[in-house]
C-alpha cells in the first residue's frame, strides 16, 4: 500500500546534541537526527494518524526514558487507506437515538 503523509516538526524540542555527524565517502559531512514514527490506530482530534519523537538510544529506551514528542503526520494521499475509526465524541446530541422514547 502506497501512502503520503504530511506533517511538521517542532524545531524547538529537537535536542540538537543527538544529531550525528558521518563523513560520506566523497568526503562530504552529513548530519543525521534519528525519529521515531508511531501510526495509531484512529485519528486523533486534529486527524493526524501518525506522531514522530525523537529516536532514543538502546539505553533510554531500557530505562524507560520519556518520549519526546516533535511532530505529527496526516494522511494526505492513499491508494488503499485503512478505514480509521473517527474519535468518539461524548456530546449529547451523539446520544439522541438511545432515548427510551
Amino acid at each position: 500500500m502506497a501512502e503520503i503523509l504530511s506533517g511538521s516538526i517542532d524545531l524547538n524540542k529537537i535536542d540538537k546534541s543527538k544529531i550525528k555527524e558521518v563523513k560520506k565517502k566523497d568526503g562530504s559531512i552529513a548530519k543525521y537526527y534519528d525519529i521515531t514514527i508511531f501510526i495509531n490506530n484512529e485519528q486523533d482530534q486534529y486527524n493526524n494518524i501518525a506522531s514522530v519523537s525523537q529516536g532514543q538510544s538502546k539505553e533510554e529506551s531500557q530505562n524507560k526514558t520519556p518520549k519526546t514528542f516533535i511532530g505529527s503526520l496526516k494522511r494526505m494521499w492513499s491508494d488503499n487507506a485503512p478505514k480509521l475509526e473517527q474519535p468518539k465524541n461524548n456530546s449529547n446530541e451523539d446520544n439522541k437515538d438511545d432515548l427510551p422514547f
